[in-house]
């Protein structure tokens, strides 16, 4: 067998020595390493050690510091929850206060309906009685009413006109046997151009002007209109002059006018007359005035 050169076999020596003095190095790297992880291990457990009390009294200061927050927020809802319930209480007590109060209210008011239906009765059936007896000593029992008008004007015609509207309100009387044959007319003026829901509000200011007026210088006259069922008619005119000239023939036939004069706050001028109220009175005196107009 040949044996190899002698210099391969020395470089392959050579190389040999070389692997194991890189292999041994590397084994000591290794080795300090090892040692080096050993002593960061025994520090970050020391850190750890070091660390857990700590974390724990942070946890445990945390946790008092969210209960007293807790605490605080559970006590002011509390608080709040009772001032709460405290006013709807109050606001309980007092809507039931006043619905008691209206309650009795409406129950007085109906008790006054019902008497004044009852004495309206009794009054027509005495005054139809003394009608047929003697119709001219009507005159003295019926309730006049004065329209307003200038002081020069009113000395001269007073006595004239309280006469005129007596022979009215005894005809009206003497008729009251019919069921529908009082009404209340109101009348618009159409130049204003007023929207529908306007004119609906100027007719019931007039309707509420008229109801106070015969409350107050005709009763007996309101209390027939009432039984025959409170009656109403709205008409038109284009002009304020005709709503003026309906007004003052009204007033000559002894029957009750209510103009109503706009505040001016929506959609016409400040002082415009938008509707005349004529009556409560008998169908036929008041369609003497405006029975010729055309429905709104």
């Amino acid at each position: 067998m040949l044996e190899p050169p002698k210099a391969m076999q020395e470089g392959m020596e050579t190389e040999i020595g070389s692997l194991a003095s890189k292999m041994d190095a590397n084994q000591a790297g290794m080795e300090a390493m090892q040692v080096q992880m050993d002593a960061n291990m025994n520090t970050n457990q020391e850190i750890l050690a070091r660390m857990k009390p700590m974390m724990g009294k942070i946890l445990k200061e945390m946790k008092e510091e969210i209960l007293t927050m807790m605490e605080a927020m559970i006590m002011d809802s509390n608080e709040k929850f009772e001032v709460l319930q405290g006013t709807l209480v109050s606001l309980i007590d007092a809507n039931q206060e006043e619905m008691k109060s209206t309650v009795n209210t409406l129950q007085e008011k109906m008790d006054a309906w019902r008497a004044s239906m009852r004495d309206d009765q009794k009054e027509r059936m005495v005054c139809q009685q003394a009608t047929e007896a003697n119709p001219e000593k009507m005159e003295s029992r019926v309730e006049h009413w004065e329209v307003p008008k200038d002081e020069a004007a009113g000395k001269t015609s007073v006595a004239k006109k309280k006469r005129h509207r007596g022979r009215n309100l005894a005809e009206v009387i003497r008729s009251s046997r019919d069921e529908d044959n009082f009404k209340l007319a109101l009348v618009v003026q159409t130049d204003l151009k007023m929207e529908k829901g306007k004119a609906a509000a100027q007719c019931s200011h007039a309707a509420v002007m008229a109801y106070e007026q015969a409350l107050h210088h005709q009763p007996a006259v309101l209390r027939l209109w009432q039984a025959c069922g409170q009656a109403k008619v709205v008409l038109k005119v284009e002009t304020e002059r005709e709503l003026l000239e309906l007004a003052h023939k009204a007033r000559n036939q002894g029957l009750i006018t209510s103009l109503v004069c706009d505040a001016g706050c929506t959609q016409v001028a400040p002082g415009s007359k938008t509707v005349l109220g004529i009556g409560p009175g008998p169908v036929n005196l008041v369609d003497t005035v405006s029975g010729h107009l055309k429905l709104f």
